[in-house]
């Protein structure tokens, strides 16, 4: 008896060992992968943005609809980011801020109007661009949004060797306050011809300088953006049997705000805008898609890092339509996807917003820059690990247009409206739990049943932005007139 005791504990022992050899080699696996250092010495920048693309309108963020198949393919192999957040839910703040690594679209009220785009001549402070170009690194642009191409004048052009627009209406020309407004429709009816040049030219670039030192490359593209004209076969592959009713020349650009009431749209009218929507995102997939294929063929996934974002988001809810009047989650919540041969794929959930983007790029790049000089923080450490963070996303809209400021921690959002307009049920107050499942469509105004978050996130709000009082400003018709919104 003795005996049979004796075996059955060595044998317990020796399966309990050879248990906890697996389980530590695994755990040690998972804790050096999660840890390698993600630096890569000598690898190039390529930046793929698209404009007004919300994250959960892509497959890789749960969307129902296979709207982007050869994003959701790449970003298997990469990290995709499901808490970036845009400061500012403009293209030109939204850039602003990405380029500069720091939160002045917040802080700067020469940023925060809607002549902001026209007054800037210059960045205040060294870009992205103008920092790899110090580097050595190569730089060339791809663009087809006039506020970055015309618009904006110099502001994204420093430090690149070769900065192209797609000038289709000849804005660069003939552009004035008082006609750049008629010109932004035709110029984003463009888009889908516009968003093919891009993807060529982008790779005869790759084709004739990706073997001549470090380079960056940026290619944007504005598909999704209003008119909603994609090819409707595109909506059509998506919705089967649900074509849209209506034409693909709508354009919800004729009101402005654009908080709309059901006598002026109906809720079907609005769904048939999303379906032409979904379908303008599935062509810029079929677009990157190609250039996707080509980094890989072409063996530059071995040796470049490949950030995917977008500046802004589009709103079909809450009684509002297209971007920048809003901070809910379709207006702010962003895609953001990295991949590199340093980087495991993996999904992150930390809250980062667009200011943290350029010192997580040059540490992954192994570039020095001084981190006091930025409010923007790398969610990699000093030695390269991804960083676990606590931290709180401030984000606010237009003061001539809708007026509004936001804060949230990653699971509640608080939004507090300077102006009377685009108010959510009358009130300038809003407090939502975003997290997972619970209210991430911001439909229960929670302000009265959660005193102590409220109270907590307000403070936090109001004091980053030193609001005493409410300093009304109506909006300016005809400013947002003249520039196209």
């Amino acid at each position: 008896m003795k005996k049979i005791l004796h075996l059955f504990r060595f044998r317990l022992f020796r399966i309990v060992f050879v248990a906890l050899v697996i389980t530590g080699g695994i755990l040690f696996y998972q804790y050096r992968q999660d840890t390698e250092n993600p630096s890569c010495h000598d690898c190039n920048l390529i930046l793929i943005s698209v404009d007004t693309l919300r994250a959960d309108h892509m497959g890789v963020y749960g969307y129902d609809k296979n709207t982007t198949p050869n994003i959701d393919k790449w970003a298997k192999g990469a990290m995709v980011f499901d808490k970036a957040y845009t400061i500012f839910p403009l293209t030109f703040q939204s850039f602003y801020t990405l380029f500069e690594g720091r939160n002045s679209v917040l802080k700067e009220k020469k940023l925060q109007d809607s002549t902001s785009v026209t007054k800037i001549p210059n960045p205040k402070n060294i870009t992205l661009p103008q920092i790899l170009k110090k580097e050595g690194f190569r730089t060339a642009a791809f663009t087809t949004n006039p506020v970055i191409g015309v618009l904006s004048k110099n502001v994204f052009r420093k430090g690149f060797d070769n900065f192209f627009y797609y000038d289709e209406t000849q804005l660069s020309k003939t552009m004035g306050k008082e006609n750049a407004g008629k010109l932004f429709i035709p110029i984003f009816k463009e888009d889908f011809a516009n968003g093919e040049k891009v993807s060529n030219d982008s790779i005869n670039w790759l084709k004739e300088n990706a073997n001549k030192g470090r380079f960056f490359l940026w290619t944007h593209y504005s598909n999704p953006h209003e008119p909603y004209m994609p090819p409707i076969e595109n909506v059509c592959s998506l919705y089967k049997d649900r074509c849209p009713t209506i034409t693909p020349d709508v354009s919800v650009a004729n009101s402005i705000p654009r908080c709309i009431t059901p006598t002026r749209i109906s809720s079907q009218e609005i769904n048939e805008l999303k379906k032409l929507y979904d379908g303008e995102i599935l062509s810029v997939d079929e677009q990157i898609g190609r250039f996707l294929d080509y980094i890989k063929k072409s063996n530059l996934d071995k040796n470049t890092v490949v950030i995917f974002y977008s500046d802004h988001g589009e709103s079909f809810e809450h009684n509002i339509l297209s971007h920048g009047y809003s901070l809910y989650e379709p207006d702010v919540h962003i895609p953001m996807i990295i991949s590199s041969p340093k980087i495991k794929a993996q999904k992150n959930a930390q809250l980062i917003d667009n200011s943290d983007i350029l010192p997580s790029l040059l540490t992954i790049l192994n570039v020095n820059y001084n981190e006091q000089e930025l409010t923007g923080k790398s969610f990699f450490t000093s030695k390269s690990k991804i960083k676990k963070t606590n931290k709180d996303v401030f984000f606010m809209t237009l003061l001539d247009w809708t007026g509004k400021y936001g804060v949230t921690n990653g699971e509640y959002k608080y939004i507090y409206s300077n102006n009377n307009v685009c108010l959510s049920e009358g009130k300038k107050e809003e407090l939502y739990m975003i997290s997972s499942h619970v209210d991430n469509k911001e439909l229960n105004n929670i302000t009265d049943k959660e005193q102590q978050i409220y109270s907590n996130l307000k403070s936090k709000l109001f004091g980053f932005f030193e609001l005493k009082k409410e300093v009304k400003s109506a909006p300016n018709q005809e400013v947002l007139k003249s520039l196209g919104y």
